[in-house]
């Protein structure tokens, strides 16, 4: 068991061991080979011990949701697996396979806590140490495995938003031309009918004087949706950020936020709200970034709470606005109706929207999102819950990203 002893001084768990206590934990272990394909131990399988591979290799997989086998390691001579079923009989966690040929030192729980109850105090405190650095270990790399999948999903998640952005951008873009030309037809009709001849051609003609009152009202009811069609068109351009015409400039924070909310100053009136804002910022407290952007957020927001949290009694808005290092953070908070729980995840969505029939077109929060994740560099995320309000946060730096200008 020479080999074996070598190997255990390699682990961490008995480096600290002299010669006697190892040779002493070997006494206990059982000696164990396993030809090539075969299985040492199998996932779910009950958990009874650690394993130390003297010779040979072999291959630790599990399954995923899916069924699928997935290959997680290699373990070659030296390496170990199961240690915490030493002290945790639970299920085996993942099936290792040999590859080659190979000989292990098998030290199940039952004889584990035999020796253990036999050992030098000193010993099994550096045993439980080397345990704890272990269990420490694993968690750190665990949540680490967690936080990188989470920003791996944000980050794709702002990707869908921008390849949808500039697909509508784009979109809107062509449809804008055959609606110039529908307008200028449009025009050229109302003129030409609106011209003295006409008139006097069918003054004495009632009949045919229909028609030409029916054809300008048709042509003014082709120009007013028309206009109606361009301003839409006009905010389904601005969903896709890069095609925003803002410059970024150096400005003070509290007072652009204080100057958006004076422009939804008769809204509110009108509406009955009232706006509080709280800070913990300095007056002279300095953001580079988009004004004019900034005030579109703002004013979205403000345009979303009048149109969906309140009746027509009215009621409280708060806007905090707080700094952190090297940033800040916006909360635009209402206290009305509420996000339903399976709309909470959509609401940022270009075209989603619970109130056509208010007017809305599924764009506000959809522009919202993409010009915090995309100019201010930031992240924003809404809590809510029925009959007790909403709040839209958002989190950005003191300086935003440079953007790239194209062509509007």
């Amino acid at each position: 068991m020479s080999d074996g002893l070598a190997v255990l001084r390699k682990i961490s768990f008995f480096q600290h061991m002299d010669d006697e206590t190892l040779h002493s934990l070997l006494n206990v272990a059982e000696h164990a080979t396993y030809v090539p394909h075969s299985s040492i131990v199998k996932e779910g399988d009950s958990a009874d011990g650690l394993f130390v591979l003297i010779t040979g290799s072999a291959q630790v997989s599990k399954h995923d949701d899916a069924g699928n086998k997935v290959v997680i390691a290699t373990l070659h001579a030296g390496d170990f697996f199961g240690e915490m079923a030493l002290l945790d009989a639970g299920a085996r966690s993942a099936t290792v396979t040999a590859i080659t040929h190979c000989d292990l030192v098998a030290l199940n729980q039952d004889a584990f806590l035999q020796w253990l109850a036999n050992a030098d105090s000193r010993a099994i405190l550096k045993l439980f140490a080397a345990l704890t650095k272990r269990v420490r270990d694993t968690t750190e790399r665990v949540l680490q495995d967690e936080l990188n999948k989470q920003a791996l999903e944000s980050e794709m998640q702002i990707e869908r938003h921008r390849a949808l952005a500039q697909m509508v951008a784009g979109v809107a873009h062509e449809i804008n031309t055959p609606l110039g030309i529908i307008n200028t037809a449009s025009n050229l009709i109302t003129n030409r009918m609106s011209r003295g001849e006409i008139q006097a051609l069918v003054a004495h003609e009632r009949r045919i004087q229909r028609k030409v009152e029916d054809i300008d009202e048709a042509a003014d009811l082709i120009q007013r949706n028309i206009q109606r069609a361009h301003k839409l068109i006009q905010n389904f351009k601005k969903i896709s950020v890069n095609q925003v015409t803002d410059t970024r400039e150096a400005v003070q924070l509290l007072e652009l936020v204080h100057n958006s909310t004076d422009l939804f100053r008769i809204n509110a009136r009108k509406s009955k709200l009232t706006t509080t804002i709280q800070t913990d910022i300095s007056d002279s407290a300095v953001w580079e970034g988009y004004p004019a952007s900034m005030t579109q957020v703002i004013l979205n927001l403000l345009t979303n709470i009048e149109r969906y949290a309140y009746s027509a009694e009215g009621g409280d808005i708060h806007i905090n606005l707080n700094g952190r290092d090297n940033g800040y953070i916006l909360v635009v908070q209402d206290f009305g109706a509420g996000i339903a729980t399976e709309n909470l995840a959509q609401v940022m969505s270009p075209f989603f929207t619970t109130g056509r029939s208010k007017g809305g077109t599924g764009l506000g929060l959809a522009i919202v999102y993409n010009i915090v994740t995309e100019m201010f560099g930031g992240t924003i995320k809404v809590q809510s819950t029925i009959g007790e309000g909403t709040s839209i946060i958002m989190d950005f730096p003191q300086q935003a990203p440079e953007k790239h200008a194209t062509i509007t």
